[in-house]
């Protein structure tokens, strides 16, 4: 992930892959948190209307600048599992870890699974 802006969620017209602690809390364990992150390879669209601080989760997505599209890993409304572990790899928050390769040994058991 390059980078992050703050759109208004009225702005919002394209359907993005939801990310971040959201898309890890769907994951895993974690407690979902209030602001949403969607991902998209493009933010360009949204520059007029953005910024750089939230302002309200309430009112705001987060949207984060990934270096490809990531709707062509996914089959669903998240990011894929893996994306979001390579996004998420210099978070050093313990809970943010943890969750992290909970996700990512499910990932293994979903392999095994397919294999037998």
């Amino acid at each position: 992930m390059k980078r992050v802006i703050y759109v208004p969620k009225a702005e919002m017209n394209e359907k993005l892959l939801i990310s971040g602690y959201h898309a890890l809390s769907e994951y895993s364990m974690l407690n979902s948190p209030t602001a949403i992150a969607l991902a998209a390879d493009s933010i360009a669209a949204w520059e007029r209307v953005s910024s750089k601080q939230l302002q309200s989760s309430e009112d705001q997505y987060a949207l984060e600048l990934w270096r490809y599209d990531p709707k062509k890993l996914s089959d669903g409304e998240y990011v894929d599992r893996l994306s979001l572990a390579i996004s998420l790899r210099d978070d050093r928050d313990e809970r943010i870890e943890e969750s992290v390769e909970e996700m990512l040994a499910q990932v293994w058991k979903d392999i095994d699974g397919k294999r037998n």
